[in-house]
């Protein structure tokens, strides 16, 4: 199968995340991108958080991305998450109580917000931008910080999304 990045319908804003942890130090990094339809730089957010879950990492990425979105007045956006669990989770209608619930109820009071929001997995190979922020975001000095131009380590990355340049990717089914 071929993969490559998949624009949001006109007047859609897509949010590609992503979330890393360094295996020798315990790290956790996470990243948006927010582009347009026609895959035009809109912002991406970074942040390192320090020791948590997969799981958890996954959570705050939506929270962050949710929260941005709605500050910067995107009422259509189309947030495409990597982990299926955590679309499964966020997008079913029962209750889940876990250690996460914070996160959980904060999510799905954003989602109740006035807009439109689509939330569904995407592979890493669909994800490449996302991807190489995170591993910028591990040498930022501080815990969080929003961008708005693209920084030069991802821009052959950018170029190939808009292009549309798949990528071999084997699937399960």
């Amino acid at each position: 199968m071929l993969v490559g990045w998949q624009n949001p319908p006109q007047g859609w804003v897509a949010v590609n995340t992503d979330g890393a942890l360094r295996r020798n130090t315990n790290m956790v990094a996470t990243g948006g991108v927010f582009r347009d339809y026609n895959g035009y730089w809109l912002g991406r957010f970074a942040a390192k958080l320090g020791k948590c879950s997969s799981y958890r990492v996954e959570l705050w990425i939506v929270l962050h991305s949710l929260r941005i979105a709605k500050e910067k007045g995107f009422s259509r956006i189309w947030l495409q998450v990597y982990n299926k669990i955590v679309v499964q989770v966020i997008t079913s209608s029962a209750l889940h109580p876990c250690a996460n619930s914070d996160l959980l109820n904060t999510i799905h009071g954003l989602l109740q917000l006035d807009w439109e929001v689509k939330i569904s997995h995407i592979y890493r190979k669909r994800n490449m931008v996302a991807d190489g922020m995170v591993n910028i975001s591990f040498n930022l000095d501080s815990s969080f910080i929003l961008f708005d131009v693209p920084p030069p380590e991802i821009s052959s990355r950018m170029f190939n999304d808009v292009l549309g340049v798949c990528f071999p990717k084997m699937v399960r089914n």
